[in-house]
């Protein structure tokens, strides 16, 4: 599936189960499916699983400008705006982390039930 940023970027992502809603957010370099076994255990086990390329990698769309890990963050935001989504577990890995920690700077009142750093 496609999401539109509001700066017009296009971000490819994947929403896989119902239940407690977990965002697996990949590190630089990474993509979406490096989190493949995650989504087939997590779903088996009644989790709602959402993966995404953030942009400039894989399946996203390429941004020449991006320049600041606010931008990401802000994608982020976008990605949880989606109805499906309520009080996840943001789960990120290296630069997935560092993206997290900015949300949490940038969006301190958001909803979230846990967060997660893998490095």
């Amino acid at each position: 599936m496609e999401l539109r940023t509001d700066d017009g970027l296009r971000l490819n992502y994947q929403v896989v189960g119902h239940g407690q809603s977990l965002v697996f957010i990949h590190g630089f370099g990474g993509y979406q499916q490096v989190w493949t076994r995650q989504v087939e255990y997590f779903t088996s086990h009644g989790y709602q699983v959402v993966t995404y390329d953030q942009r400039n990698h894989d399946a996203s769309q390429f941004d020449p400008n991006l320049d600041s890990i606010h931008r990401l963050s802000r994608d982020l935001q976008e990605l949880l705006a989606l109805p499906t989504i309520n009080h996840p577990i943001l789960i990120g890995h290296s630069m997935g982390a560092s993206v997290i920690y900015d949300f949490l700077t940038r969006y301190p009142n958001y909803p979230l039930a846990g967060v997660v750093a893998v490095d």
